[in-house]
């Protein structure tokens, strides 16, 4: 095997590798024993950064969700 292809062999594994990590935390985030789909909440525009990287447009959404933490304002502002 030479050189250039076990380098992009090897830049393919670490890749991989960050994904699964991403996807775990988003998963962590989640309690599924806090979802509620029946949970009623307003309509009004506060959004908040979940954990998993999603913008919500209260906290409430986000807690019906089952989302364990989040901060204020949307996501893209966070970033």
């Amino acid at each position: 095997m030479n050189k250039t292809t076990l380098g992009i062999f090897v830049l393919l594994l670490l890749g991989a590798g960050s994904c699964a990590r991403k996807d775990a935390n988003k998963t962590t985030c989640i309690d599924f024993a806090k979802i509620n789909v029946e949970a009623v909440c307003s309509m009004q525009y506060e959004p908040v950064c979940g954990c998993n990287g999603e913008t919500y447009s209260n906290a409430c959404m986000a807690e019906k969700a089952g989302v364990t933490s989040y901060t204020l304002g949307s996501c893209s502002e966070a970033q």
